[in-house]
């Protein structure tokens, strides 16, 4: 079983993937932003970090640098998607339709790998993606 945390400003995702993570017996620490994820990385200890490229309060992208600063031994699963463009939007319903990537999201992408982001997923994700990297990254079996 591992400690995650998700950290996501959209309400329905954070519940949603909460309550898949507990189903599939890990831990699950959820943040609707990068102060509360800061918190909770300080006081709780997670072994794999699920972090929104646009948060709220501060770049995804910057939590990622201050995890590789602080919490090195964390595990980081960045998650980048439409969304990102489009303040507001869900991007979280099964059976989206495939969409082109623009030249933003890969610039997103390419600056979560400089940062230290170990995977990459991109919305919508599907709950097997995320447990299979969170598996893969805590150092679980399958």
């Amino acid at each position: 079983m591992a400690r995650v945390l998700f950290v996501d400003g959209d309400k329905q995702a954070r519940e949603v993937f909460g309550d898949l993570l507990r189903a599939r017996h890990h831990e699950a620490l959820v943040a609707r932003d990068g102060l509360e994820a800061q918190r909770i990385m300080r006081d709780r200890h997670p072994d794999v970090a699920v972090v929104e490229i646009v948060l709220p309060d501060r770049d995804g992208r910057d939590f990622i640098r201050t995890i590789r600063a602080r919490w090195p031994k964390v595990r980081v699963i960045a998650m980048t998607g439409a969304s990102e463009h489009r303040p507001g939007a869900s991007n979280h319903r099964p059976g989206a339709a495939e969409r082109r990537v623009s030249a933003a999201e890969i610039e997103t992408v390419t600056d979560a790998r400089s940062i230290g982001a170990d995977v990459i997923l991109a919305k919508p994700i599907g709950a097997d993606a995320l447990f299979k990297a969170v598996v893969r990254l805590a150092g679980e079996p399958d």
